[in-house]
Order: C-alpha cells, then sequence, then structure tokens
C-alpha cells in the first residue's frame, strides 16, 4: 500500500518475530517427530515413551501458539480444548517415567538441586537439609522488630 520496504518490514516486525517463532517451533516439532520415527526402526523399545514425549512437546508448541490455530479456522474453540486433555493424559501416562527420562540425561543430583527427585531415594532428609541450607531459613527477619512486631504486641484495654 505506498509503502517502502523499510516502512513495511518495520510496520509488521511483531507479525514477523511471531512467525519466526512459530517456524522455529514447527522445525523442532518436526525433527523430534522425524528422529521418534527412526528410533521406531532401530530401538522399538524405545519408540513408545518417545513417542509420547513427541507428541507431548508438539502438543506444548501447539497450545504456546494456540491463538493462531484458532483464529486461522485450523481448530475450533472445542477441539482446543481437546489439546489441553491430551496434554494432562499424556502427563498422566509419563508421569511413571519421569525419573528415568531424567535418570537418562545423566546429570548428577548436584546439578539438578532437586531434593525430592534423588536417585538415592532419600527424600525426606534432603528435603529438610536443603530448606535449612537456605539464607534466611530460620529466625525472624531483619524487618520483623519493626513491621510485625507491634502488630502482635498486645494492645491496652480501652477504658469504657
Amino acid at each position: 500500500k505506498g509503502l517502502s520496504p523499510e516502512d513495511a518490514w518495520n510496520k509488521n516486525m511483531v507479525l514477523l518475530i511471531e512467525t519466526a517463532k512459530v517456524h522455529c517451533a514447527l522445525f523442532l516439532v518436526d525433527n523430534f517427530v522425524g528422529v521418534v520415527q527412526g528410533v521406531k526402526l532401530q530401538q522399538p523399545a524405545l519408540y513408545d515413551i518417545l513417542r509420547k514425549l513427541s507428541d507431548l512437546f508438539a502438543l506444548f508448541h501447539m497450545k504456546e501458539y494456540m491463538r493462531y490455530f484458532v483464529e486461522f479456522g485450523y481448530l475450533s474453540s472445542d477441539q482446543a480444548g481437546l489439546v489441553d486433555e491430551e496434554v494432562l493424559n499424556l502427563c498422566a501416562e509419563l508421569r511413571k517415567d519421569a525419573v528415568p527420562l531424567v535418570d537418562a540425561f545423566n546429570y548428577p543430583d548436584w546439578v539438578l538441586k532437586a531434593p525430592l527427585g534423588r536417585y538415592d531415594g532419600d527424600i525426606y532428609n534432603r528435603f529438610f537439609e536443603t530448606v535449612t541450607d537456605a539464607p534466611n531459613c530460620t529466625g525472624r527477619p531483619d524487618y520483623w522488630q519493626d513491621l510485625v512486631q507491634p502488630l502482635t504486641a498486645p494492645r491496652p484495654k480501652a477504658n469504657l
């Protein structure tokens, strides 16, 4: 509409950035699904879990850009709701495999810093250690004396 290429580019910059993000998401999903299809032939025992992960990955990105699917008529609002349901279903199915999946990356516990998912299973002691090792986790904070204590001090009774 009579704009120079530079002005047209600048006017549509937000849409261009969104388009680039969606394109990158599609590229990632497409490659993940492609690799999983290759695993089906090479290591069939891993296929089911990896297919569920790739489905979850794809649905995660669909949810992130759902407005475009609905806005351009690829999905109805009812179908968009089904995406949410399937994400919850896949999470429930993958829950039992969560620890082995994380373990597959072979990150040591000290890198993950996750007291509840420790390899040795010592959840409660590790969680207590994590909490008590946090700075300023015990005692009263510096502001307590000035801000909180006056609110908790007994008040003199009114003489009526």
